[in-house]
């Protein structure tokens, strides 16, 4: 993360350059909007994209409930819904039965 700090300062500097170009583009055209490039590298930060995706995860999750509400059992998930292994080397799976269809 040391590595992104460095970045963040030239990003910010290069976001209020662009945000002033495309503010004089929305306002010399008569446009309600205008678009500009922000010139920089954006900071990378993994922390907080894997609490995204945990976020998109439970959002995902929330909706599969919502639409099959007989997957929350009196004081646990049901097994659909928790991560389980095949075997000792191989990764986490989901069950596919509630996919994105489930939505």
């Amino acid at each position: 993360m040391q590595g992104e700090q460095a970045a963040e300062i030239p990003y910010f500097q290069a976001h209020a350059a662009a945000e002033k170009e495309a503010v004089a583009e929305a306002y010399g055209d008569g446009n309600h909007a205008g678009v500009a490039e922000i010139k920089a590298m954006s900071p990378n930060y993994p922390p907080a994209q894997l609490l995204y995706a945990f976020a998109i995860e439970n959002v995902l999750t929330g909706l599969i409930v919502v639409n099959t509400p007989g997957l929350i059992e009196e004081r646990r998930l049901n097994d659909e819904l928790t991560p389980r292994t095949t075997s000792s080397n191989s990764p986490k799976r989901r069950s596919s039965r509630y996919g994105l269809a489930a939505i």
